[in-house]
């Protein structure tokens, strides 16, 4: 976590980007797309006429042409002749427009994509970059069977968002939960063990504060919450499978298997304890 993190003066990233586009993935997403598919334009005329390299025609024309159509549900006729004055319109556009529609020029460039690679290979490859830049700049999607799919609902952001907002007697809990979703949201060097590890900790503070026992562990205090049986089982699983997960909660020579889902699942999984928790003990 950067000093100005720890200190308040700069806001902790949020976990997912699910309804929104930040200027860094925005960026990021355009660079692919212009990188792997509109800058591999290719002039269907190969230099045999005067003038601009067209667009008509050339193996770029079925992104643009469902732009205009499925986009901007714009006259055809209103596309430029020239390949650079239609890229540039769309650029425009892509830089301004809500998030979503970022997403609708995304999902035109991978059903597409065939024009470019023609084979399958091409295209899990293209798809497989862009999932990696979802994945690094935290964005709630995913591309899935070819379909940019969120990975993650209104009800889990809401759970995760509500452990910011909590009275003053449970700072350990929420200094915990933010330095979880701080490793888990690092956009260069992402620590998913240590972010489970801290997301265990808040539930384990949360515990102690409510039990009043400051000795004991979360497996001790699982059965003095008063939880329904199956929540305090399902709690006493989450910490036993992070008590035995190597390099979570102890020391190992091996790290954890943990990736971007597991530690997703574990997250929420805190928060919604956290808050059902405190609810309880209102």
């Amino acid at each position: 976590m950067l000093f100005s993190q720890r200190i308040g003066k700069r806001p902790i990233t949020k976990s997912l980007q699910l309804e929104g586009m930040d200027e860094a993935l925005r960026n990021t997403l355009w660079t692919i797309i212009y990188e792997r598919h509109i800058s591999q334009y290719r002039d269907p005329t190969a230099g045999g006429t005067w003038g601009p390299p067209p667009i008509r025609s050339s193996n770029l024309e079925p992104f643009i042409f469902d732009i205009w159509y499925q986009v901007w549900q714009a006259p055809s006729d209103t596309i430029p002749q020239a390949a650079n004055d239609a890229i540039k319109r769309v650029r425009e556009y892509y830089f301004e427009c809500e998030w979503y529609a970022a997403y609708d020029i995304l999902q035109l460039s991978i059903d597409n994509y065939n024009t470019i690679a023609p084979t399958e290979q091409g295209k899990k490859k293209y798809i497989s970059i862009i999932n990696a830049v979802l994945e690094k700049q935290c964005s709630g999607y995913r591309v899935i069977n070819s379909q940019v799919t969120p990975i993650a609902d209104e009800a889990e952001i809401s759970s995760l968002e509500a452990v910011h907002q909590l009275p003053s007697q449970y700072t350990a809990v929420e200094k915990h939960f933010k330095n979880a979703l701080s490793l888990f949201a690092d956009r260069k060097s992402p620590d998913y063990s240590n972010a489970v590890k801290e997301a265990v900790c808040a539930i384990e503070s949360l515990a102690k504060i409510v039990t009043g026992d400051q000795k004991a562990t979360l497996g001790k205090l699982t059965s003095k919450l008063g939880l329904h049986p199956a929540l305090q089982k399902s709690l006493s699983q989450l910490y036993g499978y992070t008590s035995d997960e190597h390099g979570v909660r102890h020391g190992s020579i091996q790290p954890a298997d943990i990736d971007f889902d597991l530690a997703k699942f574990f997250l929420v999984s805190a928060s919604s304890f956290i808050n059902y928790i405190l609810a309880r003990a209102k």
